[in-house]
């Protein structure tokens, strides 16, 4: 669950956005979570993690800003894509969307056969209905439910994520989910294939990002800060403050650059390094002084230290780099 990105902030730069909870460490929260319950949520993390089955592994945060353009001078701080995460492999996810095609496609056992169609193209689906707990308890009328669907087109490749959630609603239409999915995936698909052509921002005019100095900040308030700035903040440790930052304030970086901010607490959790390069693992290094030894040339496939574990000073890590060639 930690490697999905669940039980913690996806630090998407909104306002408000909150950690979720994971399961207990006991028998019951893990029976409990095995069918859904014992965690909680939100819809920020639930597309994130669902990007890890649409990308073949490869985890991307959700992106809600293009670019910042200062009004003064006109100058473009372009958003890149963020990956944060590898939690599944290839494989797995392939065979997950494959599963998914079921869902709407097996007759016999599919709980949403025929119902989510776009024309031309397969279709992975994920229906879901969950319990709603109010004042510590959950709520048992006949529509006091959240039902979602996510899907994604198309199958083999997607090109498109759509999460749709409906909660309580007076008159529940099992169509309504299939019927605007259907509506907006088509819409997608025929803006897609009419639009291959990616729009570029030239080079010249993408603004260098001034680093902020964040220490001493509230945590989200820096991770968001950072995030607005075209930055990509990874927060390490469970602490309210930062501590410490991976580059210089006042530091010109180009847009999409690593920031790693430390915090005040005690307890220091490893990232997942995958995809990172050999200067962001040096920097990360230097600030939980860990004794790293590399092994290769290029970015980041495999550390010795799981993702997510705890590292205390002077531990020893091992990173295996690859080209991406």
């Amino acid at each position: 669950m930690k490697k999905f990105g669940f039980g913690r902030s996806t630090y998407s730069g909104l306002n408000g956005e909150v950690s979720g909870e994971l399961p207990a460490d006991n028998i019951v929260d893990r029976a409990m979570s095995a069918f859904g319950q014992g965690i909680a949520v939100t819809n920020f993390q639930m597309m994130q993690a669902f990007t890890a089955i649409a990308n073949d592994g490869v985890m991307v945060k959700p992106q809600f800003i293009t670019k910042l353009v200062d009004p003064n001078t006109n100058k473009e701080t372009v958003m890149s894509k963020e990956i944060v995460g590898n939690p599944v492999t290839a494989e797995s996810a392939e065979l997950t969307r494959q599963y998914m095609r079921d869902t709407t496609e097996n007759k016999d056992y599919g709980i949403a056969y025929g119902k989510y169609v776009v024309p031309g193209y397969n279709v992975s689906v994920k229906t879901g209905t969950a319990q709603i707990v109010e004042d510590g308890k959950y709520l048992f009328g006949g529509t006091d439910y959240i039902y979602s669907a996510v899907s994604m087109v198309p199958s083999e490749n997607p090109e498109y994520i759509f999460y749709l959630t409906i909660k309580k609603p007076k008159d529940y239409d099992y169509n309504a989910l299939s019927d605007i999915t259907n509506a907006i995936l088509k819409r997608a698909m025929d803006l897609s294939s009419s639009n291959d052509e990616p729009t570029k921002a030239a080079s010249s005019e993408i603004e260098k990002v001034t680093v902020e100095d964040y220490r001493n900040f509230d945590t989200d308030q820096a991770a968001a800060s950072a995030q607005k700035m075209g930055l990509e903040p990874i927060v390490v440790g469970t602490g309210s403050k930062v501590a410490k930052q991976s580059i210089p304030t006042g530091s010109k970086v180009l847009a999409g650059e690593r920031l790693i901010l430390l915090t005040d607490s005690e307890t220091r959790v490893l990232p997942d390094l995958t995809g990172w390069s050999k200067a962001d693992v040096v920097s990360l290094a230097s600030l939980l002084d860990l004794d790293v030894e590399f092994n290769g040339d290029g970015f980041v496939t495999n550390q010795s230290i799981e993702a997510y574990q705890e590292v205390q000073k002077n531990d020893k890590i091992t990173i295996t780099l690859a080209s991406n060639e």
